[in-house]
Parts: C-alpha cells; sequence; structure tokens
C-alpha cells in the first residue's frame, strides 16, 4: 500500500475568487478510492487540492489559463489522469463547470478519450463525471462562496 500525506495549507489560497467543497470516487482496473476535493477558482488558475481521510492532502493540483497543469507532489494516480489528455482547452472548460452556466457534456482530448459531464444542480451543487480511458472519476461540488 502507498501512501503519500502533505501538509498543504489551504490558508495560501484564501484569496481567490470561488471555493467549492465536494468528494469524488476515482474507479481505475477495479479498484476504488474516495477522496475529498476542495477547488479554488480565479482568472489566474484554478487549484485542486485533493485529500484522503487522516492523510490530509495528498495532491494539489493547478491548472492555468496559459495550458500549464501543475502536480505536486507528483501523485502517480493524479499524473496519470492528467498526462492522458491535451490541456489545451481544460482550463476553460473547468471554468465553464464551475461558473454553472451551462450543462457539460465533452470530449476534450484529441490526445486520448477523455470525456467530462458537468450538471449543476439546485442549491449551488454541481455534479460531475470525467471519463479518461479506463479512469473514471465521479463527485458532487457544493459552492462555498
Amino acid at each position: 500500500m502507498l501512501l503519500i500525506a502533505s501538509c498543504a495549507s489551504v490558508n495560501q489560497f484564501a484569496s481567490l475568487d470561488e471555493k467549492y467543497i465536494g468528494k469524488f470516487n476515482l474507479s481505475q482496473n477495479n479498484q476504488s478510492l474516495n477522496f475529498g476535493v476542495v477547488i479554488f477558482s480565479s482568472t489566474e488558475n484554478i487549484i485542486i487540492q485533493v485529500n484522503r481521510p487522516l492523510l490530509g492532502n495528498v495532491t494539489d493540483v493547478k491548472i492555468y489559463p496559459n495550458k500549464e497543469v501543475i502536480i505536486s507532489p507528483q501523485n502517480y494516480q493524479f499524473k496519470d489522469v492528467f498526462s492522458k489528455i491535451d490541456i489545451d482547452s481544460i482550463y476553460d472548460v473547468l471554468i465553464g463547470c464551475l461558473k454553472k452556466d451551462r450543462k457539460i457534456d465533452e470530449m476534450i482530448s484529441a490526445k486520448s478519450y477523455f470525456k467530462l459531464k458537468c450538471e449543476p444542480e439546485q442549491n449551488n451543487i454541481l455534479r460531475f463525471n470525467i471519463e479518461v480511458e479506463n479512469i473514471h472519476i465521479n463527485g458532487v461540488l457544493k459552492a462555498t462562496i
């Protein structure tokens, strides 16, 4: 069993525009893991903090409009997801999803199979489903700001 832990703090992100808190399930090769997630979005970037019970933050993913994605620490599961997609439009698609201005159900990669479904619901709830080849991620987010 591989354990990865980080002591990253969310205080450094307090000045960002919007904050979302949620949970998701990552399934791959008949294995399933549950995660908590906090997403901060602004015009400068999207920061996704992934955490596990008892372990705390296990990965931070920063996505920039200039097509840069930084994963810290280099967690193999999340690096694998992002290595399989073209990141040309990922920032714009994720911002559209988070702003809840429309239902999204589209392929966003020419590099490999990558499908994102995003459906806003009442009370600032957002359901999402991501498929990247044999990796399936589904979950729910709630806007807190």
